[in-house]
């Protein structure tokens, strides 16, 4: 991981500087997805998310990669009761990259209305829940920090990486996105420093004879206080190698925060 982000080329800092001018998020994207093609090759290899049996590969080919994401509803986001962003990584793109060929989706989306028992849907809108027992889909946003897209297994250097160089655009969508809760899954360390920039504060407690970390802020704008939230991620909650249940992830949000 790079201490300091190197020099990210002359073109990418001028992409960087019309990001205030963006009118929409599809503005902010179509800058975005340039800034992915411009960045300086020093940044680039330290910023696409390579495995250990992928390193030597040529990644230039992932200059075109961009995943898009945000509301679930574009129409009726916010209309009615809080607006609740959930973050994560990335995207798995495996596939797409051993394709070498981007596909045009919102994951989230597609799965939602493909598959709503997904457990990445199950648990996340059961987080959502605990938060606000009123929130619909109307209510939530989705954004990967990552818009490149990874692998199945996140290489945590260069995802960091990605979100110190374009912390800029990350920003702006958030911004653009105006939550009043965020949902970091398996992100808010790397979000807090690197995007907010504060200091971590991680606590532990004891639930059920096991130890478990937690970590909340409150982020002060001119309009309003946003509370964010961190969570495991969806998936890897494990004991014993055995995946744990729906029910248990969705009640150690609550005990960790509500109890």
């Amino acid at each position: 991981m790079f201490k300091t982000v190197p020099h990210k080329g002359n073109e990418f800092i001028a992409l960087e500087e019309k990001i205030n001018k963006c009118q929409s998020i599809d503005d902010l994207f179509d800058l975005w997805k340039n800034a992915h093609k411009v960045l300086s090759d020093e940044c680039f290899k330290m910023t696409v998310p390579v495995v250990s049996d992928t390193l030597g590969i040529d990644y230039s080919f992932m200059r075109n990669f961009f995943y898009k994401d945000g509301m679930l509803y574009k129409m009726k986001y916010g209309k009615n009761g809080k607006k609740i962003l959930v973050l994560l990584k990335e995207s798995n793109a495996e596939d797409d990259i051993k394709n070498k060929n981007c596909r045009d989706r919102f994951w989230f989306q597609e799965i939602y209305k493909n598959n709503p028992d997904n457990i990445y849907v199950k648990r996340i809108f059961g987080i959502v829940n605990k938060i606000d027992s009123n929130a619909t889909l109307d209510n939530i946003a989705y954004m990967n920090l990552n818009k490149h897209g990874g692998y199945g297994t996140t290489n945590k250097t260069q995802f960091t990486n990605y979100v110190k160089t374009y912390n800029k655009f990350i920003r702006k969508q958030i911004e653009f996105l105006d939550p009043d809760i965020i949902v970091c899954f398996g992100v808010y360390d790397v979000f807090i420093r690197y995007v907010i920039g504060a200091k971590v504060n991680v606590r532990r407690k004891f639930i059920d004879g096991s130890k478990y970390s937690y970590r909340y802020t409150k982020l002060e704008t001119p309009d309003k206080v946003v509370e964010i939230y961190h969570m495991y991620h969806p998936v890897p909650v494990y004991k014993n190698g055995n995946l744990k249940s729906d029910r248990f992830y969705v009640d150690l949000f609550e005990k960790l925060y509500f109890e």
